[in-house]
């Protein structure tokens, strides 16, 4: 008879699910996490459902696990030192992000910004530089590359994002090949490997949160799959990822922040199965364990629902919302008028008013309307507004009659 284990590490408990494939039987246990390592209370679990069962490590045919090592390392600020390096002129690629303050003007005021995982001490720039189809305009600087790494002391992790290095990631790999030699022993991560996409921020924020979590997860990863090999399992150890899927030891210490919502992600995975099967279309998850709490409302698919609209203007937008606001569409050849003048202007300080740059006392514009600038007694007819220091209050007359 196969069995198949699941295991799910939590902050406070370790749950432990042993299921034989052949009548669907189960067994379940539960014990202590060990935070110190996590691998402790894991072979409790395992050897305590085993021994309810009857059977010996030997009849498990394959491990399932969900890990929140990575989540935990993350939100409690407990990972490694990460070195950064960048394309000369983007040391501050983390720093500036994409420039969003959540709450609108006060966010300015009461937002704390969070710190990048990367400090900008440890952020080095060296000179080359791609072009974004992968042509290279500056090719790179191997003795600039080791001078600039000699700096980095201290890291536990290096993080390589070059500008443009998705389209050819030559560069970066050549760098690893030098740090290997400049920084012995420090794992490194490559954005060209980790999230070879468009966007420089987002490619190196999560190269560097790869980077951060990676000795914590290289470190219980390989103990708990070397225990589990003496323990005499002879089933492979497969680590649950955010998306729900499953990968490998090695493919998960390779690219731990695979794993940072892979807790997370066997909860919600297992509620959108429930669900379906008690006829449920629409649901909220909510899974507190002792470290973090997630809340999660699935699409009634149990799929990733899409990040935007669909850009194309469907013929159903008459009676349906509109993907794109009013004037915005694609097919506009003219983007709409501004709700205000766009021509430069200039403080008048002794009249407190402001008006048109190099205008005189008196100066003529056209307005209309329907840009709230001035009114005029035909709506729909453009209009010239004379204006003079003296007048209280721009007023507007019709040019013809006939527009």
């Amino acid at each position: 008879m196969s069995y198949r284990l699941g295991v799910d590490v939590g902050g406070t408990f370790t749950d432990v699910l042993l299921v034989e494939e052949a009548s669907g039987v189960t067994w379940r246990a539960k014990t202590a996490s060990t935070p110190a390592d996590q691998a402790v209370g894991v072979l409790n679990g395992i050897g305590k459902v085993c021994e309810q069962a009857g059977i010996s490590l030997g009849d498990v045919g394959q491990v399932l696990h969900g890990t929140t090592v990575a989540t935990n390392a993350i939100l409690e600020g407990k990972g490694a030192t990460v070195g950064l390096v960048t394309t000369q002129g983007f040391r501050q690629v983390l720093q500036i992000a994409r420039s969003y303050v959540p709450g609108g003007l006060a966010g300015w005021i009461i937002w704390p910004k969070p710190e990048p995982l990367a400090a900008l001490e440890n952020t080095v720039e060296v000179s080359e530089r791609l072009a974004s189809d992968g042509a290279v305009i500056r090719p790179l600087d191997e003795d600039d590359v080791r001078a600039q790494l000699a700096t980095l002391n201290g890291i536990e992790a290096l993080a390589v994002s070059l500008i443009n290095s998705f389209a050819d990631p030559a560069h970066e790999r050549r760098i690893a090949e030098i740090a290997a030699e400049v920084l012995p022993g420090v794992p490194v991560s490559l954005s060209s490997d980790v999230l070879p996409e468009l966007r420089e921020y987002e490619r190196t924020v999560t190269t560097v949160a790869n980077g951060y979590v990676q000795p914590q997860v290289e470190r219980y990863v390989r103990t708990l799959a070397t225990q589990l090999t003496e323990g005499g399992v002879a089933g492979e150890l497969a680590i649950l990822r955010s998306d729900g899927g499953l990968s490998s030891a090695d493919a998960a210490i390779d690219a731990p922040v695979t794993m940072l919502l892979s807790g997370p992600a066997g909860g919600v995975t297992g509620a959108v199965w429930v669900a379906e099967q008690c006829g449920f279309s629409d649901l909220i998850t909510f899974d507190m364990g002792g470290t973090s709490t997630d809340v999660r409302a699935p699409p009634p698919t149990g799929r990733a629902a899409p990040s935007r609209p669909s850009p194309t203007p469907t013929s159903s937008s008459a009676t349906s919302p509109r993907p794109w606001p009013a004037g915005r569409s694609p097919s506009t050849s003219t983007p709409p008028a501004p709700r205000w003048p766009a021509w430069p202007t200039r403080w008048d300080s002794s009249r407190r008013r402001r008006r048109p740059r190099g205008s005189s006392t008196s100066s003529t514009r056209t307005c209309s309307a329907a840009c709230g600038w001035s009114r005029c007694s035909r709506a729909s007819t453009r209009a010239t507004s004379r204006w003079s220091p003296s007048a209280g209050r721009a007023r507007c007359t019709p040019t013809h009659s006939g527009s």
